[in-house]
């Protein structure tokens, strides 16, 4: 369970607090213990029974992001806030939820209300900081990270971003001497997992190589301990492959209805895919220095397709085959709520960049026919290596 979810369990049996309700209680006691299916259970037991309990929300909200189920995590944390508004631990949670969906500018907003609570609240000054830092808004993320460090000096997760400040301002040695002195072991394990990465990289850079090996290989052992990593099926990804390998022949194509007109109002946009370390950020690079060109990179764009066709009668991919003029229109929609909040309609061409993007080749294409791609090649032993 993470240190928010104990905090708040914490927080809701207190002193002066209402006493939690049996099944919430032992709902919790099970989340700790790290068996989330009978906390899911219990938890589910506690709303059928309060459907507006704020804590039975707030925890199955923690319990879902931690599964990385985020959007299911974002509904119940908002019913949470329905009840309880003023309650700044469950809008930090929220803010990084959507921040994980790279929903950014939703979870800024919800940042700004618990730093509106909580002026100092060096948390979410640490998680503000860092969606500006992953952003590429250095002057913002600056200017997070000395409030941060104003407020906690050793809080983690600002020296986390303090040294990629410092390393992207080429000093690795006095990053890499801000999270040495920073006792990383007192900071939650997915906290301790990206300041294990993040010093890899820094003694890589200043030619501590052993040192680099020994911190990416603590990093892995942490990050595997995590739920998400935990609840994974490693073969659900081979077995979408193999299902729209399957599904896409000559004869299913053909039996399609027909595709609506090109875009009249605004250019499809052009999909770059390759394998991951195939040069693929390079390119990307080399095509956003065109003033015609604006590059959105990594981006869940198309996961928002795939979802919206998913929720189709037939489901995802079986009801490519069948889509109506406005069924068409909605999934292009649902494309183009989650691309505009990274590159407005506007002028210019629009790249979307995921290199895997490569696997729904086929749904985009159905969505958009006319669409066309930039496929990055690398030789297969050097795209190994790399990754």
């Amino acid at each position: 369970m993470s240190r928010k979810a104990k905090r708040a369990a914490g927080a809701a049996g207190g002193a002066g607090a209402p006493a939690l309700r049996p099944e919430l209680a032992e709902a919790i006691r099970r989340h700790q213990a790290g068996d989330l299916a009978a906390a899911e259970r219990g938890y589910r037991a506690a709303l059928k029974a309060a459907p507006n309990d704020a804590n039975a929300n707030h925890f199955l909200a923690i319990l879902y992001y931690q599964a990385g189920r985020a959007e299911e995590a974002v509904g119940h944390f908002r019913r949470a806030l329905a009840t309880a508004p003023g309650a700044f631990q469950t809008w930090h949670d929220l803010g990084i939820a959507l921040q994980s969906l790279g929903r950014d500018d939703e979870a800024v907003a919800a940042y700004e209300k618990v730093l509106a609570l909580r002026p100092g609240h060096a948390e979410t000054l640490g998680h503000f900081a860092r969606l500006h830092e992953e952003r590429n808004r250095l002057d913002e993320a600056r200017a997070a990270v000395a409030r941060g460090l104003a407020a906690a000096h050793d809080d983690p997760v600002i020296n986390l971003i303090a040294a990629r400040l410092e390393r992207r301002d080429g000093k690795p040695e006095a990053a890499r001497e801000r999270l040495t002195r920073i006792a990383s072991n007192r900071a939650p394990e997915p906290v301790r997992e990206k300041i294990e990465y993040e010093l890899g990289r820094l003694c890589d850079l200043t030619g501590a190589y052993e040192a680099a090996l020994d911190h990416f290989a603590e990093a892995n052992r942490l990050a595997a301990r995590k739920a998400s990593a935990r609840l994974a099926d490693k073969n659900r990804y081979l077995a979408l492959i193999e299902a729209l390998r399957a599904r896409f022949t000559p004869e299913w194509i053909a039996g399609w209805t027909a595709p609506p007109p090109p875009l009249a109002v605004r250019a499809t946009p052009v999909f770059q895919v390759g394998f991951p370390r195939s040069g693929t950020t390079l390119l990307d690079q080399i095509l956003n220095s065109h003033p015609g060109i604006r590059t959105v990179e990594e981006r869940p764009a198309v996961d928002a397709l795939v979802r919206a066709v998913a929720a189709l009668p037939g489901g995802f991919p079986d009801a490519l085959a069948t889509l109506t003029p406005d069924q068409f229109a909605a999934v292009r929609n649902a494309y183009f709520a989650v691309l505009d909040r990274y590159a407005p309609p506007g002028e210019g061409l629009v790249v979307d960049k995921l290199p895997l993007n490569l696997v729904q080749a086929g749904p985009i294409l159905r969505i958009f026919p006319e669409a066309r791609f930039v496929l990055s090649l690398r030789h297969p032993c050097d795209v190994c290596l790399s990754c």
